[in-house]
């Protein structure tokens, strides 16, 4: 499953980092991702992106997609350096598996049969927004489900809209 947030025109990110900080979304996107005994899974720069005493996500697994091994590895962080041996990095007792970035992750795994939900993070803001990182979706073949349905899915519920700091923003869930 995916959980990401993205402005109108799929933009997600601005020099490696999320152009918004928004601690609504933060606490919702945290307790999405903790309902439950979950993983997350992010590459490298995402992982970097986290400010340090933040990583790894608490209350999760959180496993780093890196082409090159980590210069020093943090124990409790699983990495991997191949998509393909992804599953067999995740324990049989985790309910759900969030991917959470970057764009290269979501746009590779977003092709892929295995994904078949996503939660997403609609932002709007009356300003612009700078954005050099895009998402390559095409969610019309996707079925966007009812805000009941997404609070059924996610196991609490969740305000039908939210404003803050100048960005109106909704959860969506969609699936395939």
């Amino acid at each position: 499953m995916v959980v990401a947030a993205k402005m109108p025109e799929m933009g997600i990110g601005f020099q490696g980092k999320l152009p918004w900080r928004l601690s609504q979304e933060i606490l919702t996107f945290k307790k999405i991702t903790t309902t439950g005994n979950n993983a997350v899974i992010m590459g490298r720069k995402t992982w970097e992106s986290i400010p340090k005493k933040f990583r790894p996500l608490p209350d999760r697994l959180n496993i780093v997609v890196s082409r090159s091994p980590p210069k020093e590895p943090i124990e409790g962080v699983k990495y991997c350096n191949d998509l393909d041996n992804l599953p067999s990095l995740i324990p049989e007792n985790i309910d759900r598996v969030f991917m959470i970035g970057g764009s290269e992750l979501f746009n590779y795994y977003f092709k892929s049969p295995l994904c078949k939900d996503i939660i997403l993070t609609e932002l709007h803001n009356d300003e612009p927004v700078e954005l050099d990182t895009f998402l390559d979706w095409d969610l019309t073949t996707w079925e966007l489900k009812s805000h009941e349905e997404l609070e059924e899915f996610v196991g609490f519920e969740i305000p039908r809209e939210f404003n803050e700091k100048g960005y109106k923003y909704k959860y969506s869930l969609y699936r395939r």
